[in-house]
């Protein structure tokens, strides 16, 4: 078979594509699901809006508490124990991240991350871990006493020196790495 013989054949089998595409583009069903795509689409879409907006009123009523984050292979990252707004989000161009992200980026490159800052260094993980059952264990307990309650349970973990099945066993028990409470111990 010729060259030209096969470009032919292709060509037929492409006339027969397109008439078949013409043929489902006029079918009841797929004019339906093309419908039901579009109608997903907006709901998604508006879902994420809606998503984004309550995250943006929670990050601004939040009175931020902020701990840093200390990285040997990057700069120190602040974030809030509260609603867990952080300045890691920075790292990446804003383009790369998704709707929730760049409204958290957005945030920060305006305002910063203000709130009360006592220098404490901590793993995030742990640092809400603690937070948060500091928040179950107390319900109804007021912010200013859990931040307290929290600041007493990390200077104590600081400062009492334990061996290193103690640690794990406290990471096992708080769900968290090892490493992120080994760490708080060599500051």
């Amino acid at each position: 078979m010729s060259q030209n013989e096969h470009i032919k054949k292709l060509e037929s089998k492409l006339n027969d594509v397109n008439g078949t595409i013409e043929e489902f583009e006029v079918n009841p069903i797929i004019i339906e699901y093309k419908k039901l795509l579009l109608e997903k689409k907006q709901l998604e879409n508006e879902i994420t809006a809606q998503t984004c907006q309550i995250e943006l009123g929670r990050i601004k009523k939040c009175q931020h508490y902020i701990l840093a984050q200390y990285n040997l292979f990057k700069p120190s990252i602040k974030y809030c124990i509260k609603c867990g707004l952080s300045t890691d989000v920075l790292t990446s161009y804003r383009e790369e991240l998704n709707e929730l992200g760049r409204v958290r980026y957005d945030y920060l490159t305006e305002t910063g991350l203000i709130g009360i800052n006592n220098g404490y260094c901590c793993d995030p993980d742990l640092a809400n871990e603690i937070y948060t059952r500091i928040k179950k264990a107390n319900p109804g307990i007021d912010e200013k006493t859990a931040i307290k309650y929290f600041e007493i349970a990390l200077d104590n973990m600081m400062s009492i020196k334990v061996h290193n099945e103690r640690i794990r066993s406290r990471a096992k028990r708080l769900d968290v790495n090892p490493s992120s409470i080994i760490s708080m111990y060599k500051k």
